[in-house]
């Protein structure tokens, strides 16, 4: 039989300062933490766009080389990707003249930054961007009003 004397049952356990220590240490740790966690889904959810950017400017290459013109659309791409995926609406928008197309990814959250993929062509050559929203938000794309080299529209910079 073990008998526990006033002694043993006073040492065991936490005090309530410790406790109190360890919650301060725990919340310090997670204020740290949060905001590096938010900006890596931040940047996860710009990789969609960057990513499917970037298909559907292969896809506009190769319906180019076909057809001889750039798809009006995306369900001419044949891609599979829809206007509206996980946080950005997508869209294709042909120049006036023909030899350039802007394909557009919108952000539906003010967080995340708008991308745009432009593929021009002129007689000799083709070019193909991918440019990014220089601030975070939801702002408009312009549509590429020349066909003669892809260059990306006001408010975008030019990715690597």
């Amino acid at each position: 039989m073990v008998v526990f004397s006033k002694e043993s049952s006073a040492e065991t356990g936490f005090t309530l300062l410790e406790l109190l220590i360890t919650i301060v240490i725990i919340g310090i740790v997670s204020a740290i933490a949060l905001p590096s966690f938010l900006n890596q889904r931040t940047k996860s959810q710009e990789t969609e766009a960057k990513i499917l950017i970037s298909a559907m400017n292969r896809a506009q290459q190769a319906h180019y080389s076909v057809y001889q013109n750039f798809a009006a659309s995306l369900a001419e791409l044949e891609l599979g990707i829809s206007n509206q995926m996980n946080v950005y609406d997508y869209d294709v928008a042909p120049s006036a003249d023909g030899r350039a197309v802007t394909n557009r990814g919108r952000s539906r959250n003010a967080d995340l930054r708008g991308y745009a993929g432009i593929v021009a062509y002129t007689q000799t050559s083709g070019t193909s961007i991918i440019c990014q929203a220089t601030k975070r938000g939801t702002d408009a794309i312009e549509t590429v009003t020349t066909g003669t080299t892809a260059q990306c529209p006001r408010g975008y910079q030019q990715m690597q």
